[in-house]
């Protein structure tokens, strides 16, 4: 898997970059070319934002002038009705105007303007003497006014670049956009990528697709080389706890006791090495080095008596666990960190939601053993679950927190990661995320659904964008560092600064 070196912030991990309208059109095909950034010291007193402000209503005032003149070009060639719209639109840009105003049928009544909508609404509701001018009239304004403008913005574009003024040089960039959606340098100055598609989409864009095809690749290939589960002869000591036969299953370090049928058993230990096999390669662990310290073992029971019959009979479970349990449909039993068995017992009535369900605990169990992440830190706990699990079954409909009756908000079943993308691009735009901050500090029982698909998105982000440095920064919470300073130590950032940082990624990628 791909693993991008830096992971320090973009231009504008404390800023948020203006959305434009993306325009339908293809754009042109990349050339390879950069933007020239012309240097020149500051002629105006003041800062070089205040400057940068100064000349970015300068150029606004151009643009109104050269789009006065199309407006009454339209005006001399019978296009009233037409350049109304250009007319309203330089005034807004140079409210000064008074022609302008009373082109539109504004008047002036002590001191102040005013116009009659409704009489203004009727003359509107008339036509264009000369039709047939209106491909003229389109040809001019690009000429006169779109071109000029878009080249008139990318210079101060270029211009803010030079005087270290990042975020006003991408907002005087999609300004130039906006004029002329086929700017070339403007696309190629905000990074963006032409797509035989979609026209020009965002880096952050493009890099997200890479990323998800590299890792959807991955799993096709693990998927692929996957090994078959192996019945014992003896049924499971534990048929006698729970009044039916378990037939009992092994692959490598995981053992499953079932009274599920031979192919949904396979299909349950066939999708937990899967992620055993994910995990080995994504961290990096010898082929011959066990990942468990133990063996992981799940008990799975179709029926809610003997789900309750078994934790009844689990020696490992005091009276109020399993009493706890009972409310639940799966419950781990308490073991030593350092050795096993890592046990869990669930109620799960066939092959596909039992795989779903022993696939997110073996995720549990790797993570607690690799790399120490306890369910007291519940974004990382819960949020490297549903990564890992969605990542290699394209679902995720278990997490222990919607289990428990004490959950804040429970969250729905979620048929695909899709779905889970599009409920962090609306938590995002409308800026209701929780910020990682609280994420860090929330518990099991705090953690809520909004809260855990960011928890996902980040992990998502981290993991394989910034790859090295997720991994540093899981090994330096191993070493006993808060995830606090972690992140500060490996990449030099505060946790509002990753916050901000993934903020721009999701809101580069929105309509993924």
């Amino acid at each position: 898997m791909p693993r991008p070196g830096s992971f320090a912030p973009g231009p504008c991990v404390r800023g948020r970059l203006p959305r434009r309208p993306r325009s339908s059109r293809t754009g042109a095909i990349l050339l390879g070319l950069l933007l020239g950034l012309a240097a020149g010291p500051a002629t105006a007193a003041g800062t070089p934002a205040e400057e940068a402000a100064t000349r970015a209503h300068k150029a606004l005032l151009a643009d109104a002038a050269d789009l006065r003149k199309v407006a009454r070009f339209g005006d001399e060639n019978g296009l009233e009705r037409t350049a109304d719209v250009d007319w309203a639109i330089s005034l807004g840009w140079d409210p000064e105007d008074e022609a302008v105003r009373k082109r539109l049928r504004w008047l002036r009544r002590e001191g102040a303007w005013v116009r009659d909508d409704a009489s203004w609404a009727l003359l509107r509701a008339g036509h264009d003497a000369k039709p047939d001018r209106r491909p003229a009239y389109q040809a001019r304004r690009t000429a006169e006014f779109v071109r000029p403008s878009a080249a008139r913005h990318r210079e101060e574009a270029a211009w803010c670049r030079a005087h270290g003024l990042p975020h006003e040089a991408d907002a005087q960039l999609y300004v130039a956009l906006e004029r002329d959606p086929d700017d070339l340098w403007s696309h190629l100055a905000l990074g963006e990528i032409p797509d035989p598609e979609e026209g020009w989409v965002p880096f952050d864009l493009r890099r997200r697709r890479v990323f998800d095809q590299q890792a959807a690749a991955d799993v096709r290939r693990l998927v692929a080389l996957r090994s078959d589960a192996t019945r014992e002869e003896a049924d499971s000591m534990r048929s006698a706890t729970v009044g039916a036969p378990l037939s009992t299953w092994r692959l490598r370090e995981w053992r499953l006791e079932t009274d599920l049928p031979d192919e949904d058993a396979s299909l349950v230990l066939a999708t937990v090495d899967l992620g055993a096999r994910w995990f080995r390669e994504r961290f990096g662990i010898d082929l011959g080095a066990p990942v468990l310290p133990g063996d992981g073992v799940f008990v799975v029971l179709s029926t809610a008596e003997r789900y309750a019959l078994a934790l009844d009979g689990e020696a490992g479970l005091s009276k109020a666990e399993r009493a706890f349990g009972k409310g639940l449909s799966a419950l781990p039993v308490p073991h030593e960190a350092t050795h096993g068995p890592w046990v869990v017992v669930l109620e799960r009535p066939d092959g596909l939601s039992a795989a779903d369900a022993c696939l997110h605990y073996a995720i549990h169990f790797l993570f607690q053993a690799r790399f120490h992440v306890e369910a007291q830190e519940a974004w990382l706990y819960e949020g490297l679950a549903a990564y890992a699990t969605l990542r290699l079954m394209g679902t995720q409909g278990t997490w222990c927190v919607r289990l428990e009756e004490t959950s804040a908000t429970a969250v729905e079943r979620a048929p695909s990661p899709d779905d889970w993308a599009e409920q962090v691009s609306g938590l995002v735009s409308k800026s209701a995320d929780e910020p990682l901050r609280r994420l860090v500090g929330a518990s099991l029982n705090e953690l809520d659904g909004p809260m855990l698909v960011k928890a996902w998105s980040l992990l998502r982000f981290l993991l394989e964008e910034h790859g090295d440095e997720a991994v540093a920064v899981l090994e330096a919470r191993r070493a006993g560092m808060s995830t606090e300073a972690a992140f500060a130590t490996v990449t030099g950032l505060r946790l509002d600064d990753v916050d901000a940082l993934w903020r721009r990624h999701v809101r580069a990628i929105l309509g993924e």
